[in-house]
């Protein structure tokens, strides 16, 4: 369109994949120098794994008078999936995420980091210990990328390091475990990525760790899923978590002619 070698005042149809995604990673910019070129007697098209509030606000820049599908409501995950939560040291998630995956490494599990840099890291130091690991992240060419989802589908490599980004759209049977090294920013994020595993009727487990910079993100997280996860390790930074113990009771000062109150816990 730059170069003036494209004409796209005919096209008819306009379909926007991972639309959520397109505003997180900029593509929003392109979007709005495309769409004014684009005929006007057209149908638009927008899929997401995920509709948060600015989702909302791009279609109705877009679409006309849209109708909305929702395969499931928002924060609905598989019935089958087992979530569990970690409360751990940063600089100690390396050492717990490599004590879980020893414990089942025959079976394939996908590891969510938050940063492509860190996502690359991860991976090499789980290959330098032995386990068949590869990763996808936004570093990556679209040839890598494929190669290395080939190889953790054929299991052939059984550990698979990924950022959001680069893992929209995988559909692989067969994911025993999904772990939230980092927890994700947005909180419909966790749903996208757990709905990685406990496919097709299966049973799967999705494993979050929790530094205690993230007890915003996991409060999020819990609050989209209408529900509380379970504490596997650790307990929750500040005492924030209905697992903390509770205060013990205190008695106000006696008032003249009255019985003293009790002081909410």
């Amino acid at each position: 369109m730059e170069r003036r070698a494209v004409d796209l005042s005919r096209t008819r149809f306009l379909v926007l994949d991972e639309a959520d995604q397109m505003l997180d990673i900029g593509f929003v910019h392109a979007l709005r120098q495309i769409a004014p070129k684009l005929g006007k007697d057209r149908q638009t098209m927008m899929f997401s794994a995920t509709m948060p509030k600015t989702m909302d606000e791009l279609s109705r820049d877009y679409l006309t008078n849209p109708v909305r599908v929702e395969v499931s409501p928002p924060g609905k995950v598989a019935d089958k999936v087992i979530h569990s939560v970690h409360f751990v040291p940063k600089e100690k998630k390396q050492d717990l995420l490599i004590d879980l995956l020893d414990g089942h490494r025959d079976d394939r599990a996908l590891v969510f980091s938050r940063t492509k840099h860190g996502a690359e890291r991860l991976m090499k130091h789980l290959e330098k210990i032995g386990f068949a690991a590869t990763s996808i992240h936004g570093n990556k060419s679209q040839g890598q990328r494929d190669r290395a989802i080939a190889a953790f589908k054929e299991g052939s490599v059984r550990v698979l390091v990924a950022t959001d980004v680069a893992a929209r759209g995988i559909d692989i049977p067969g994911v025993g475990h999904v772990y939230n090294y980092d927890l994700p920013n947005v909180p419909e994020n966790y749903v996208h990525r757990i709905g990685r595993t406990a496919r097709a009727g299966q049973t799967g487990r999705a494993v979050a760790f929790c530094a205690a910079d993230e007890m915003g993100e996991l409060k999020a997280i819990e609050k989209t899923l209408g529900a509380r996860i379970e504490v596997a390790g650790g307990a929750p930074w500040g005492g924030t978590s209905e697992t903390a113990k509770p205060k013990p009771k205190r008695r106000a000062r006696r008032r003249s002619g009255r019985r003293p109150e009790r002081m909410a816990a």
